[in-house]
């Protein structure tokens, strides 16, 4: 967590939102002693709530009890963490792109711890720099449709049938569609950016940007395919 976050949080009280408004409602009495019912449900959140309800539309007559150890939605029910702050994640850098001109979307953003990793490695061992080479799929399938980028996309039927033909049209064609830990159009991306690892090898691979650029850390600013 950054330092902003910590400063923005800094104030923050463990209670629930919907709690820590003028408009909630006083929390119930305590039980004390006994107490029978027909059906006794433990946790006030919404999976005891909602219990209790189906219980007593199914038979009205029931008499229902629901237990909770604090007050109704005190834990997760009420806290909603899951959204309580984005930009722990996605939203803080979304926003901070489009006061730029563009957002970036979370599968971009969830792309840039691995993208740290490698540029970490790359600066601490200049080796690589002759070695390493950075490719994108969609300019591979270009080179493959004559030049043309492929418009459909890769997602939806019709682009992914698409890619395969380019594939099997110079000689990798895809032998599944289905891999542990990957989606279909990802094992297309990796076959698309081995044709460009071939084309490297063989000294016909297309350089994007001059061969000469550099990054402000001395790493090649270059997208092969």
């Amino acid at each position: 967590m950054t330092s902003w976050h910590l400063e923005a949080l800094a104030t923050a009280a463990p209670v629930p939102y919907w709690l820590d408004r003028a408009q909630a409602p006083e929390a119930a009495a305590r039980l004390v002693g006994a107490q029978d019912a027909d059906l006794l449900i433990i946790g006030a959140g919404f999976t005891g709530l909602w219990a209790a309800i189906q219980a007593l539309e199914d038979d009205p007559s029931r008499d229902v009890a629901v237990l909770e150890g604090d007050r109704v939605g005190w834990g997760a029910t009420g806290r909603n963490g899951g959204f309580c702050e984005a930009s722990l994640t996605h939203g803080e850098a979304n926003a901070l792109s489009k006061s730029m001109g563009v957002g970036i979307n979370q599968q971009t953003f969830h792309l840039f711890p691995k993208m740290r990793e490698v540029d970490v490695l790359m600066r601490a061992n200049a080796a690589l720099h002759a070695i390493v080479y950075e490719a994108h799929p969609e300019l591979a399938f270009a080179r493959m449709n004559g030049g043309k980028p492929v418009l459909s996309k890769k997602r939806q039927p019709d682009g992914y049938a698409e890619r395969c033909r380019l594939l099997a049209k110079h000689g990798f064609p895809c032998p599944a569609d289905r891999l542990s830990g990957a989606a279909r159009d990802d094992i297309l991306d990796a076959i698309a950016v081995c044709r460009t690892a071939l084309l490297i090898t063989e000294g016909k691979a297309t350089r994007l940007g001059p061969a000469r650029l550099r990054d402000s850390r001395g790493l090649p600013m270059n997208i092969w395919f």
